[in-house]
């Protein structure tokens, strides 16, 4: 696990060096594109805003720095402190509306799309570049410092969000998101440089934070994604404003020039009506109460109108009764036209238009009064629909309100726009203020900003407690791995131990018994033969113990395999019914056999013997004076052979409740089974752990105090006899006058196999090292060596090295004999060259065995 974390921090810490080469990449393109004025290294498109000489230029610095630091500190320094006074300087210059020369200092440039200021990078370009000069020379002062990882990680993240708003704007094609208010934009280039750089950072960090920085950089990364998405937020919220400001200026334009038209066409009326008033003759006073009653009717905004004399005295009005004297200056009586005028009390809006009289040759005039409301209410009516787009407010050049909306509730909003319009016509000038009316607003407004905010808030909790949770995990996994790590070290090192303390048991184990086998042999006293049968039985005894130790230290490793060669299942049960007769007859329990003939297959026949002298070991065991029945059929299974071993016995059986941990290691049914039938426990979990690395499976059925079934299914694919393992010995003469050398480094274990052999009737020659065993064989051609592995000078794998390349095809026999019974010692002596293995103790029944299978039955001249 150290293993695999430490190759992706690896694979990950060039990621970094990666996105600055990349940076690095891009601002020298753009610099290289200025000053050969290439446009498609300047700009993604024509529409899109270019990358800023200095934006160019600060991505050089920071990757040169990010690429250097490590190696060279002053190089990371000095490329920081320029970076953030390029920054700053520009910040410096959008707060305080200053120009301090900078922006230009380089390059003039001839590209000023959506730009504020030529040559000036955006301002939340220059907060990144800001942010990673601090990143940079954080890095450069504390390259190894893992205390400063959390702020790091924070400052990498904070670019991360600045970036990503205007990279999704040019997404989603909205352009505000691009920059700040007016100011120039940061360009797409830009922001996708900004990404790369901020997402590698990040991700480097993050993985060199420990778990007690977790909850501070936990608490900063929540912070941080606020942050972020309520800036993106608040430009939503700027872009919503742009989008109802430009609405509501267009919608102003729009509405004050209908608004004069109409009043042009108004005033042409009126002095119509006056000049047919001078035509007619102001006598005909009844013909112009008729015209003025058709007027006041047809203009919604008239009051009334009034006949004037040339001092301003009412001669006639309609309606009548409607006083409006002292209305007008005395200026407004003296000018030509249908015209506005200021009335007196400076409120009322009114229109004048001169009468001259053509029969009497005097001059009047007709006052029009104009309702305000009724004039303006039309002015900001929408034409899309009943509802109007702003609230009005007018006033007079004294700044007096003359018309007003009752409706202005929304200057509450945090959206309320208003925008300004000059009118002046004649005498009059009013201000017209265009507020923005709540319809407006619900019709423009998407709630988009609140949204993105509140999303801000949701998600930045969210990462903040994924990135806690991350953490807590990998903590957790990392006390796991390292426990794991101390578990598979005991294992091993416990592993080790057995086999060290188990060949320092079979070296003195099999000189009793060996000895034991022999002297058994050679006596013919029933009692000495009696006792010596009980120091064979507990020696027997003692090896199944340390073998049924080392087979359950092999499984709780996970080490235990087994062999694929081919063998005969008959000959193997036969073997298990010979092997186990007489111990049923000694108990008094009939063993017999049940089925038909199973033929080869390939598998490990040591280890399926194994599971067969656990099972019927103990069915015979358990089942004093009783019966064991070893039955076996094949099966066909989806184009498979199966084989099928069930080990029936009518003894004590288990009770229910002890079936389920009954191939559970050191279990038996109850503890009076130890102590009455003895054994250690571990053959069930044992023979479980064979079959099931086989790919088969072993089940029980049992009923208490009437008998237990033990049932193995094992795949077995059918093969064909290989051939006889007979060794060629034509040319040798007689087979009893084979050559045999016996190398031990223990005196009393040549001993033993050389009477052994002599039990055969075959002479051997003798070695207590690999060196002795060298000369022997330049003096001598052997057929057969018996070699043991550990011997000090020259062991058992160098000597059968050796002799294999010295001698080649004609090289002996070598079966290797060693008290190490780990399969990686079997598989050493295969890698040396030995030809065959016998384990220790090794006894006379085993050997003889293996000669006979080797050299056949005329090998031997004695039965032994």
């Amino acid at each position: 696990m150290n293993r695999f974390r430490d190759n992706v921090i690896k694979r990950w810490l060039p990621l970094e060096q990666l996105a600055a080469f990349l940076t690095l990449i891009l601002g020298g393109a753009v610099i290289l594109g200025w000053h050969l004025e290439s446009r498609s290294l300047i700009q993604v498109s024509s529409q899109f805003v270019p990358m800023q000489y200095n934006t160019a230029l600060g991505f050089t610095l920071l990757s040169i720095g990010l690429v250097l630091h490590s190696k060279f500190r002053t190089v990371g320094l000095l490329t920081g402190l320029c970076l953030a006074a390029l920054a700053l300087m520009t910040i410096a210059q959008y707060l305080w509306s200053q120009d301090f020369g900078i922006d230009q200092m380089f390059m003039n440039h001839y590209i000023t799309t959506k730009t504020s200021y030529p040559g000036r990078m955006a301002p939340n370009t220059a907060m990144c570049f800001a942010i990673m000069s601090v990143l940079l020379l954080v890095q450069s002062c504390y390259p190894n410092r893992k205390k400063r990882v959390p702020l790091k990680s924070t400052l990498s993240t904070i670019v991360m969000f600045l970036a990503a708003p205007p990279f999704l704007g040019y997404l989603m094609s909205v352009d505000p998101v691009f920059g700040w208010q007016k100011y120039t934009n940061m360009a797409i280039h830009t922001s996708s440089g900004f990404l790369v750089l901020s997402l590698a950072h990040s991700i480097g960090n993050l993985r060199r934070i420990d778990l007690r920085q977790s909850s501070r950089v936990a608490i900063a990364l929540g912070w941080a994604v606020f942050l972020s998405f309520y800036l993106f937020g608040l430009q939503f919220a700027e872009s919503e404003q742009k989008k109802l400001g430009a609405f509501l200026e267009r919608s102003a334009d729009a509405s004050l020039s209908k608004f004069d038209v109409t009043m042009a066409q108004s005033l042409l009326a009126f002095q119509r009506q006056s000049e047919r008033l001078g035509r007619r003759g102001v006598e005909s006073l009844e013909s112009w109460m008729a015209d003025a009653k058709d007027y006041v009717l047809d203009f919604q905004e008239l009051e009334a109108i009034y006949l004037l004399d040339d001092t301003g005295e009412i001669l006639a009005s309609f309606p009548k009764g409607r006083g409006f004297t002292k209305s007008l200056s005395f200026d407004s009586y003296n000018r030509p036209g249908a015209r506005l005028v200021v009335t007196a009390d400076e409120t009322s809006v009114a229109a004048l238009a001169t009468v001259f009289d053509q029969r009497s040759g005097r001059k009047y005039h007709l006052l029009y009064k104009i309702n305000p409301e009724k004039l303006f209410q039309d002015l900001s009516k929408s034409s899309r629909s009943e509802d109007r787009n702003f609230a009005l407010t007018v006033r007079n050049h004294r700044d007096h309100i003359i018309y007003q909306e009752p409706r202005l509730q929304n200057a509450q909003s945090p959206l309320y726009l208003s925008t300004f319009r000059q009118y002046q016509r004649d005498e009059v000038r009013w201000s017209l203020y265009f507020s923005a009316s709540p319809a407006l607003m619900a019709e423009i407004d998407t709630n988009y900003p609140e949204l993105v905010i509140f999303l801000g808030a949701i998600i930045g909790f969210l990462s903040s407690l994924a990135y806690a949770s991350t953490m807590r995990t990998r903590h957790l996994l990392q006390l796991s791995e390292i426990r794991g790590k101390k578990l598979e070290v005991a294992i091993e090192e416990k592993s080790r131990f057995l086999a060290n303390i188990s060949h320092e048991i079979r070296t003195p184990l099999n000189a009793i018994i060996g000895m034991a086998d022999i002297i058994f042999s050679e006596v013919k006293d029933p009692i000495l033969q009696k006792q010596l049968a009980s120091i064979q039985s507990s020696g027997d005894l003692l090896l199944a113990i340390i073998n049924d130790v080392l087979d359950l230290s092999k499984i709780e490793a996970g080490k235990l395999s087994l062999e694929n060669i081919p063998f005969s299942i008959d000959v193997l049960l036969e073997e298990v019914l010979q092997a186990l007769g007489p111990k049923a007859s000694n108990n008094g329990t009939i063993l017999s056999t049940n089925g038909e003939s199973l033929g080869w297959t390939n598998g490990d026949p040591y280890r399926l013997k194994q599971v067969l002298f656990n099972l019927v070991g103990n069915a015979i065991k358990f089942c004093q004076e009783g019966q064991v029945v070893m039955s076996y059929h094949e099966e066909i299974r989806n184009d498979q052979r199966w084989v099928c071993l069930a080990i029936t016995d009518n003894g004590i059986g288990i009770a229910p409740e002890k079936l389920p941990k009954i191939f559970a290691a050191f279990s038996q049914s109850d503890e009076l089974s130890t102590r009455a039938f003895g054994g250690t426990g571990l053959g069930l979990a044992i023979s479980q752990a064979i079959v099931k690395q086989w790919g088969g499976y072993i089940h029980v059925q049992s009923v208490l105090k009437v008998g237990t079934t033990f049932t193995v299914n094992l795949p077995a694919p059918k093969i064909d006899p290989p051939q006889s393992r007979l060794i060629d010995r034509s040319g040798v003469g007689v087979y009893s006058e084979l050559e045999i050398l016996v190398v031990d480094d223990n005196e009393l274990n040549r001993e033993i196999f050389t009477k052994y052999l002599a039990k055969l009737g075959l002479d051997a020659d003798q070695a207590k090292n690999g060196h002795e065993a060298l000369v022997k064989v330049k003096q001598k051609n052997y057929d057969l060596i018996l070699m043991d592995c550990h011997m000090p000078e020259m062991d058992g794998f160098e000597a059968t090295r050796r002799i294999k390349e010295n001698l080649g095809e004609s090289a002996p026999f070598i079966i290797a004999l060693t008290a190490s019974a780990m399969k990686e010692d079997r598989e050493k002596c295969a890698d040396a060259g030995m030809d065959d293995f016998l384990g220790k103790p090794l006894k006379h029944k085993v050997l003889k065995e293996k000669l006979l299978e080797l050299y056949g039955p005329e090998s031997l001249t004695k039965t032994g």
